[in-house]
C-alpha cells in the first residue's frame, strides 16, 4: 500500500510544472527512489551463451525429430546433442517449433562445449525465426559473443539476416546476406543470392539510386547498381540498355550462377565473373510448383488490347483517369503501338463487354475496376487471354487462369505502414481510423501485420466528425486521467500550482487512417495536448487531395507512390494536361500508366518470387493468386511539403 500510495504522488508531482522549494524536493526524493526500484527490478540477466556446429554423427538419418529427441534421451553427452541438434534443424526445416523447443530444453541440460553451446542459441534464435518473433531474434543475436568457428559465424550472419528482413530492414539484411555469399555453396548459396535480390527490391527507386554512386565499389555495389538498373527501368529497351552498361562497369564482381534468373540472359556471358562452382545449381527460373498455377504468360508483341472499364455512372471520374493516363503512357512509348478499344461495361455488362472483346481480336484486356464486376467475371471460368483487372478479389477467393489483379488496395499500404512503424523501432502504438471501409479494411490489414511481427496496439480509436476530434483524443491519450491527478495534488498541497496535462507514456507512435479534412483536425489536436513528441505515421490518404502548403500536416510521415512523389517527365506532361492528376484522382493516373507498362512485364513478374518491376505506382511484385503487391515510398511533410524519407536501414 505504501509503494502505491508513493508511485501516486509521483504522477500527482510530474503532472505540476511549478511547485514549491519544499514540494520539488519530495518530487526528487520519491523519483530517486523509484528509479532504485525500477532498475533493480529490470535488473534481470541473461548470460551471454555460445552455440556450436553439430559434430558429426554416424547415426542413420531418423525419419523424423521426435525420433532422434527420443534417441538422444538413451544417449549421454556428446552423442546426445549431436542428434538433439540434428533434430532442432530437422523440426524447423518442417516448422515445428514445439520440437525445437522440446530439444533445445534437453540440450540446456547437457554439459555443453562452447561450440555446441552456441549452436544451441541458434537453434533457439532460428525457433524464434520460424514463429516469426523477429524482434526476440534480434535481441538474442546481439547479445551472442564471436562465434567459435567458422561455420558457426556463416549460421549466426544468415540468421541475423532473416531477423532483419522479418522487421523491415531489407538494404541491411542484403549487406548481411552479400558478405556471406562467398562461404555458401549448392542449395544455400542460391537461395541467399535470391534473397538479396529481393531484399534489394523493397528498396524504393531513389534509395537504390542514391547508394549506386560512382564511389561505390565491391560485390556490394555490384548488386546495388544491378538492382538499380533492373528496378529503375521503365520498359524492357531501356532495362537492356542499362544492364549491358552494368556488365561494361562490373565486369566480374558478381558470379553468373548468382544473377538473378530475370537478368542473367540480358548480361553479356562473356563479361560475368565465371561460372559458380560445381556444387552451385544454377539460378534458373524456378519450377512450375513455385509458381502461381494461373500465372499467364503473355504474348510478346500485344497487338490489340481492350479497355473494360466503366466509363459512365458513379466510378465515372475515376475510370476516366485511368483511361487517361493509360493513354499518355501508349502516345509516350516508342516503337510499334497496340490498338486500343474503350469498353464501357456500365452499358454493356462485364459479361458482354468481355466477349465484345475477344470477338475484336484482343490479345490483352484491362479491366474490369469495379469489384462485383470482377466477382461475376472470375466466376464466369477460365479466361481467354491475359486480363488485367484493376482491383481484387474478396479475400479468400481464388483467381481463374489468366487473371492478373491489380489495383490501389489501402490494405497494401497498411502493412507497409506496420513494417516502417517496427523498422523505425516503435514497438506501442495507438490507431486512430476514421469511419470509412478503406480505413476498416486498412486498419484490419495493419493490426494483422504489426502483431504479427511482434508490435503490440496499446488502443484503437474510430474518430468521426472534425466536431468530435477534441474529445476522442482526449479520451485515447488518457488526459482526463492527468486532470484529475492534478485535481488531488490541488487539494492535497491546498493551492494550484502551475500545470500542464500530460499524455499516456505507453505509446511510442500513432497511426492515422484518414483523409485529409480529418487529418487537418487530428495533427493540430494532438499538438494541441502536448502530444507532438509521438511519431505519427499515415497511408497516402492523408496527402490525397493536398495540392500546395498544407501546414496543419506538418510531421506526419506517410508513404504514397513515386508518382505522388518523385519527378517524372511523364506525370509533369500528365498534370499540364489533366490539371486534376495532381489532387485526389493523381494515382489513379498512376495506376493507367502502369497498366499500360504492365503488358510488356507480366511475363517478367511472372518469373517467380524474387522478380520486381519499378513502377508508378510502387514497386511491384507478384504475390498469390496472381496479386500483384505494391511496395510504396515514403515521405515526412514539412512546411506543408512532403520530403522524401530515406530508408530505414544504414
Amino acid at each position: 500500500m505504501a509503494s502505491s500510495a508513493t508511485n501516486h504522488r509521483f504522477l500527482l508531482a510530474c503532472d505540476a510544472l511549478s511547485l514549491t522549494r519544499n514540494v520539488r524536493r519530495l518530487v526528487s526524493t520519491v523519483c530517486a527512489v523509484l528509479l532504485v526500484s525500477a532498475a533493480r527490478a529490470a535488473d534481470i540477466s541473461t548470460e551471454a551463451r555460445t552455440v556450436a556446429p553439430p559434430a558429426q554423427v554416424g547415426a542413420a538419418a531418423a525419419t523424423s525429430a521426435s525420433a532422434l529427441i527420443a534417441e538422444a534421451r538413451r544417449n549421454t553427452y556428446p552423442q546426445a546433442a549431436v542428434l538433439l541438434l540434428r533434430a532442432t534443424r530437422m523440426a524447423l526445416d518442417n516448422e515445428q517449433t514445439d520440437q525445437s523447443t522440446v530439444a533445445t530444453r534437453l540440450l540446456r541440460a547437457l554439459p555443453l562445449n562452447s561450440a555446441d553451446e552456441y549452436a544451441t542459441n541458434l537453434a533457439e534464435i532460428e525457433t524464434d525465426l520460424v514463429a516469426k518473433r523477429f524482434r526476440n531474434a534480434q535481441a538474442r543475436l546481439a547479445q551472442l559473443p564471436l562465434a567459435p568457428t567458422t561455420n558457426l559465424r556463416r549460421d549466426a550472419s544468415l540468421s541475423r539476416a532473416r531477423a532483419l528482413e522479418g522487421t523491415g530492414q531489407p538494404l541491411a539484411a542484403a549487406r548481411e546476406r552479400i558478405a556471406m555469399l562467398e562461404v555458401l555453396s549448392g542449395a544455400r548459396r542460391q537461395q541467399s543470392a535470391n534473397q538479396i535480390w529481393r531484399d534489394l527490391g523493397d528498396l524504393p527507386a531513389p534509395s537504390l539510386a542514391q547508394l549506386d554512386r560512382p564511389d561505390t565499389t565491391g560485390v556490394f555495389g555490384a548488386w546495388v547498381a544491378l538492382a538499380d538498373a533492373h528496378y529503375s527501368a521503365r520498359s524492357m529497351e531501356e532495362r537492356a540498355a542499362r544492364l549491358r552498361a552494368w556488365s561494361a562497369r562490373w565486369q566480374d564482381r558478381i558470379a553468373r550462377g548468382d544473377l538473378p534468373a530475370e537478368v542473367r540472359d540480358l548480361v553479356p556471358a562473356s563479361v560475368a565473373r565465371g561460372a559458380s562452382p560445381p556444387t552451385t545449381p544454377p539460378l534458373v527460373a524456378p519450377t512450375t510448383a513455385a509458381l502461381n498455377s494461373s500465372a499467364p504468360v503473355v504474348a510478346t508483341n500485344v497487338r490489340n488490347v481492350a479497355l473494360l472499364l466503366p466509363m459512365t455512372g458513379p466510378m465515372a471520374s475515376a475510370t476516366r483517369a485511368v483511361r487517361d493516363g493509360y493513354m499518355a503512357a501508349l502516345f509516350n512509348t516508342r516503337g510499334t503501338r497496340p490498338r486500343v478499344r474503350v469498353i464501357d461495361t456500365t452499358e454493356r455488362g462485364i459479361e458482354a463487354a468481355y466477349r465484345d472483346a475477344i470477338n475484336g481480336g484482343a490479345d490483352f484486356i484491362v479491366g474490369p475496376m469495379d469489384k462485383q464486376e470482377l466477382v461475376k467475371l472470375n466466376s464466369a471460368g477460365n479466361l481467354a487471354v491475359t486480363t488485367l483487372a484493376l482491383n481484387y478479389l474478396p479475400t479468400g477467393s481464388a483467381a481463374t487462369a489468366n487473371l492478373i489483379q491489380f489495383g490501389l488496395a489501402p490494405e497494401d499500404e497498411a502493412r507497409e505502414v506496420a513494417d516502417r512503424v517496427l523498422a523505425d523501432r516503435q514497438r506501442r502504438v495507438l490507431v486512430l481510423a476514421m469511419r470509412a471501409d478503406w480505413s476498416t479494411r486498412a486498419n484490419a490489414a495493419f493490426n494483422e501485420r504489426f502483431t504479427q511481427l511482434g508490435g503490440q496496439i496499446v488502443a484503437q480509436v474510430g474518430i468521426g466528425a472534425p466536431s468530435e476530434i477534441e474529445k476522442q483524443i482526449r479520451e485515447a491519450l488518457l488526459i482526463g486521467e492527468s486532470q484529475g491527478r492534478f485535481a488531488a495534488l490541488t487539494r492535497a498541497l491546498g493551492f494550484s500550482p502551475e500545470f500542464r496535462e500530460r499524455h499516456r507514456h505507453d505509446v511510442d507512435a500513432i497511426v492515422l487512417f484518414a483523409k485529409p479534412g480529418i487529418a487537418q483536425s487530428v495533427n493540430p489536436t494532438l499538438k494541441y495536448h502536448f502530444a507532438s513528441d509521438i511519431a505519427l505515421y499515415a497511408t497516402s490518404h492523408v496527402f490525397a487531395t493536398s495540392g500546395g502548403v498544407d501546414s496543419d500536416l506538418n510531421g506526419i510521415r506517410f508513404c504514397d507512390t513515386p508518382w505522388h512523389l518523385q519527378g517524372d517527365a511523364l506525370r509533369t506532361q500528365l498534370r499540364e494536361a489533366f490539371p486534376k492528376g495532381s489532387g485526389e484522382l493523381a494515382n489513379l493516373y498512376a495506376l493507367g500508366v502502369d497498366s499500360f507498362n504492365l503488358q510488356a512485364q507480366i511475363k517478367s513478374l511472372s518469373g517467380g518470387s524474387n522478380a520486381r518491376v519499378a513502377a508508378m505506382t510502387g514497386i511491384l511484385s507478384m504475390g498469390e493468386s496472381s496479386r500483384i503487391v505494391r511496395h510504396l515510398s515514403w515521405a515526412v511533410l514539412v512546411n506543408g511539403v512532403p520530403r522524401p524519407l530515406p530508408t530505414t536501414t544504414p
